[in-house]
């Protein structure tokens, strides 16, 4: 409860240019954004390699970073994923949910060269 309010208080919003260059529909050119939070334990581990192994995807960190709170590790994280299939942000969502905090497909974006 405390800890909650005071993460939610020092956690790093996304960016406006990358808000801006969010789109809600999955296209062929786009890549799923997902917004991760971890709280305690669930933060040591390696978890976006054992995502990027269980959905065949490669991960990239767009934007955040871990810090503690009352020697609690968190973090807000948000990675793209590249891989095959329209459902790959659902597939990685359904993969972290019971290993997170919290998750989300917050939209798509266009693909880097």
């Amino acid at each position: 409860p405390g800890t909650q309010r005071l993460v939610a208080a020092v956690q790093a919003s996304l960016p406006q240019a990358l808000r801006a260059a969010l789109s809600p529909q999955p296209a062929a050119d786009r890549d799923p954004v997902l917004r991760i939070d971890v709280i305690g334990p669930q933060a040591r581990g390696p978890m976006l390699a054992r995502l990027a192994a269980a959905v065949g995807a490669e991960v990239t960190l767009l934007h955040g970073g871990m810090d503690h709170v009352q020697d609690q590790p968190f973090g807000r994280i948000w990675v793209s994923l590249r891989g095959p299939g329209p459902d790959l942000g659902e597939r990685a969502a359904a993969f972290l949910r019971d290993g997170v905090s919290h998750i989300e497909v917050i939209g798509h974006v266009a693909r880097a060269a």
